[in-house]
């Protein structure tokens, strides 16, 4: 049983050591152990190893703790305030990357800043300059550090460039290079540069160009997102498939050279400077580290499966930089490698049993070459899910069907790209040999996916699952692929009801968004949707609904026409099935221009708008939304216009006041204000939230939606004084983000991003 046990004890080193990252990283050392301890009990009663083996692994998940707490700094991370001043850089340029708007991203490292050496590398932005790689520059301008995300789902740019172990971001005023470099990498690249521009044209070099060089800096954002919606992005990314290709076509290549007796040995020198080449993208190095740990895997013959390789390419990324095990692309790399090493047979079996049992309806699998490729996919399809679903809230449903397509031309391509590279300046018959190959293979794979993206559902939107939905995910896979197990359909019945009764919530959610200077209020409840302004733009909106995959809305209130409330609904109506719309009941200026474009947007979608005013309900099963204001048609001035709601769940309560100033001392005459939670009255302005209306509403928390360091000074000393006095808490998304109140009616939890 030992013997078993240690034929891949890699696998358990990784766990361990991932157990302890993640642990420290979630600041849950008692849960990480709580794991550690359940696992170990259960290797003790399968195999019995040696207690020895047990204090190996419980110093890697220590080992994984320290190395994160080291990396991140866990005690700073989550206070961590970003730092902008003037500053002075000096460093060694190691990557660059330019776009047609004349801009070029810049990766140093060796950096001092203001003459004092640090650890870690920067990205700086600036205009186009004429540097290289290897040159020794100094910058000029404004650093700060990479920030962590203000809301529920946001991109987490610390996260993106910790894992690159880039600690600085610089925004070029001025550059000044102190040594040129004399590496001949950039002569090389840019000679590679030219050979693809010199052969390809119509923007088919644009394309080779991110597909072997890794620069997609010259790639339009339709491009990509048209390949991203056919499900074939992966192609436009150097990656292990990229990798892979090359290596086999340098093996096939070395074979004939029978005098190459250490020819693997060679090809792995061969792609690690095509690495370096190509700028050493983590994609690139991931690939490059993998494909050389597989390739050597025969040389350790008692170790040396492809899953333990795979295994150890983690474990030394990971000891490299820690914090990697949060990057989409590191999680989407492995995921498909580990579904093909794991998955792939026992689908490729399970299609050929279900066929068989069909008295084999489905012909086309008659080939054994189509279930290989099916199986191939479907394993990819399958492993990586979670992660597309978790980071982009999509299912690309014919992604399958897209790749069986393109799967055959993509070695092709790949190959006649990479010749043409290297040797298009050398062989320039090549141009008119090789290119109308590759040319009309492009043209092929975006006939492709602009077939797959007009295709009904070709995208859908189910927002990110929870922890819970993964690990039954994962466990109805493993149910799946032992299909002959008698219990299969009870397994899968249970897993697929508690997949249900997770995803069933019966509590309201209500949550502010950080929006910046503006308001957004995103009211949920029993799968109805309200949501309530939507920030200057929908880029925090729009995100945070895909987040919760929400599609249909079911009410949208546009509490007054400025921008900073009504701008991201505008944007919104063409992107969410919106089902009512309201406005408030008073008199709009002609000149109004976000009213003008909201009515003829609505017109346009064929939605009325209906005109809120006070006595008015919004009903939600037991959840009941009064319009509080407006009192009256004409106003002067349009923030007292703005829809007042107060939302009443059993015994909780909230009050949403829009940008209402002086109109507050109406509606203490008018109604029962007290409430539990009260959203400040134009982002804590000292025209709203006098101490006589807190007294009214008496909340329990005060909220206040703005910028931080904004231009207005809100909120005014006035209000924080007021919110002192009357013992009510502050909040602002300034501060927190997002912020999320989760109800029964009776109890209420809060939840913030920061």
């Amino acid at each position: 049983m030992e013997r078993e046990f240690m034929k891949r004890p890699i696998i358990i080193v990784a766990i361990c050591y991932i157990i302890g990252i993640i642990s420290v990283y979630e600041e849950k050392i008692f849960i990480g152990l709580t794991l550690m301890i359940t696992m170990f009990i259960y290797l003790y009663k399968k195999y019995n190893p040696k207690k020895m083996f047990f204090i190996f692994f419980i110093l890697c998940y220590f080992f994984g703790a320290v190395r994160m707490a080291e990396s991140i700094k866990i005690n700073n991370k989550k206070n961590m305030n970003t730092v902008t001043e003037e500053v002075e850089v000096e460093g060694l340029l190691y990557y660059k990357s330019e776009t047609t708007k004349g801009s070029s991203k810049l990766q140093l490292k060796n950096i001092t800043i203001d003459g004092l050496k640090k650890k870690g590398k920067l990205v700086a932005y600036s205009k186009k300059a004429n540097i290289q790689i290897g040159d020794e520059i100094k910058l000029y301008g404004t650093i700060e550090n990479p920030k962590e995300p203000t809301n529920f789902g946001g991109y987490d740019e610390y996260i993106y460039y910790k894992s690159r172990k880039i600690d600085y971001k610089m925004f070029v005023n001025d550059i000044d290079v102190i040594k040129e470099s004399k590496s001949i990498l950039p002569t090389i690249r840019s000679k590679f540069r030219n050979n693809i521009d010199d052969t390809f044209y119509l923007g088919k070099g644009d394309i080779v160009k991110a597909m072997v060089l890794g620069d997609d800096s010259f790639l339009s954002d339709n491009t990509k997102e048209l390949y991203r919606n056919s499900g074939i992005y992966h192609i436009l990314i150097i990656s292990g498939l990229h990798i892979g290709i090359i290596f086999q076509s340098l093996n096939f290549v070395f074979s004939k050279f029978k005098i190459l007796k250490n020819k693997t040995f060679i090809i792995i020198i061969v792609i690690i400077f095509y690495s370096y080449l190509t700028g050493n993208s983590l994609s690139t190095v991931r690939a490059v580290l993998m494909m050389s740990i597989f390739s050597l895997a025969p040389y350790f013959k008692k170790y040396g499966d492809s899953l333990s390789g795979l295994f150890l390419t983690i474990i030394i990324l990971l000891i490299y930089e820690p914090i990697m095990i949060f990057d989409v692309g590191f999680l989407y790399s492995f995921s498909a490698v580990g579904g093909i090493l794991t998955l792939n047979k026992p689908i490729y079996t399970l299609m050929f049993y279900i066929n068989l049992k069909l008295n084999n309806i489905f012909k086309l699998l008659e080939h054994k070459i189509i279930y290989e490729k099916l199986a191939f996919l479907i394993s990819i399809q399958v492993s990586t899910l979670p992660v597309s679903l978790y980071f982009f809230y999509n299912y690309y449903t014919y992604g399958i069907i897209a790749n069986l397509m393109i799967m055959p031309f993509t070695y092709i391509v790949v190959v006649l790209s990479f010749v043409s590279m290297v040797l298009g300046g050398i062989l320039p018959i090549i141009k008119f040999t090789l290119m109308p190959t590759v040319f009309l293979i492009l043209e092929f794979f975006e006939l492709v996916s602009e077939m797959v993206s007009t295709l009904p559902y070709f995208k859908i939107l189910i927002g990110r699952p929870n922890i819970i939905f993964i690990i039954l995910y994962f466990y109805m896979i493993f149910v799946v692929i032992n299909f002959k197990k008698s219990n299969i359909v009870k397994n899968l019945i249970g897993a697929f009801a508690i997949i249900i009764a997770v995803s069933f919530n019966n509590k309201m959610e209500v949550v502010f968004l950080d929006v910046g200077q503006g308001d957004s209020i995103v009211i949920n409840y029993k799968g109805k949707v309200i949501v309530i302004d939507g920030g200057i733009n929908d880029r925090v909106l729009k995100n945070y609904l895909d987040y919760k995959g929400i599609s249909k809305i079911d009410a949208v209130i546009g509490t007054h026409t400025d921008k900073d409330h009504v701008g991201g609904l505008i944007d919104l109506i063409d992107k969410k099935n919106i089902i009512r719309f309201m406005l408030p009941n008073i008199d709009y200026d002609e000149d109004d221009k976000n009213y003008i474009r909201l009515r003829e947007k609505l017109t346009y979608k064929d939605i009325d708008i209906d005109y809120l005013q006070s006595g008015m309900q919004i009903t939600v099963d037991d959840c009941i939304i009064s319009v509080l204001n407006p009192t009256r048609k004409i106003y002067g001035n349009k923030n007292n216009g703005s829809v007042v709601l107060q939302v009443n769940y059993k015994d909780v309560s909230f009050l949403l006041t829009g940008d209402i100033g002086s109109e507050e001392k109406e509606l203490i005459d008018l109604y029962n204000l007290r409430s539990n939670i009260l959203k400040l009255g134009h982002h804590g302005s000292k025209t709203s939230s006098s101490d006589i209306f807190l007294k009214a509403v008496n909340p329990s928390v005060g909220i206040v939606s703005s910028k931080k360091n904004n231009m207005y000074g809100h909120p005014s000393k006035e209000v924080v004084e007021n919110l002192n006095i009357n013992n009510i808490e502050m909040l602002q998304t300034s501060e927190s983000g997002d912020i999320k109140f989760i109800t029964d009616g009776k109890r209420m939890f809060l939840k913030t991003v920061r």
